[in-house]
């Protein structure tokens, strides 16, 4: 009777942290929405898995400063800042002047 009881908690226990980690299943679908939170998501789906209001149809605009740092983006193109060249889907070739 004890084991059964114990194995019973262990079902719980195990049931309880499932709950707590839920899974989501979105399709690989790119339709871009922009959250409240200033993130893009890939699509609706993600956005609800995120638990995170919807902002915009589309994709996040860039808030960037206007400090100037300039970094070479792996386009070849020189970016006054790191946050301009990843708005731009580039990624960091080097740092300076291309």
């Amino acid at each position: 009777m004890r084991s059964v009881i114990s194995c019973l908690l262990v079902v719980a226990v195990l049931a309880a942290a499932n709950a707590k980690t839920p899974t989501c299943g979105c399709i690989a679908q790119w339709d871009p929405v922009c959250g409240e939170d200033g993130n893009t998501y890939g699509n609706m789906c993600e956005l609800g898995c995120a638990n995170v209001a919807f902002g915009s149809q589309g994709q996040c605009p860039c808030a960037c400063t206007k400090d100037l740092n300039p970094v070479c983006g792996n386009d070849g193109i020189t970016y006054n800042n790191e946050c301009l060249m990843e708005c731009n889907g580039a990624t960091l070739a080097s740092s300076g002047s291309c």
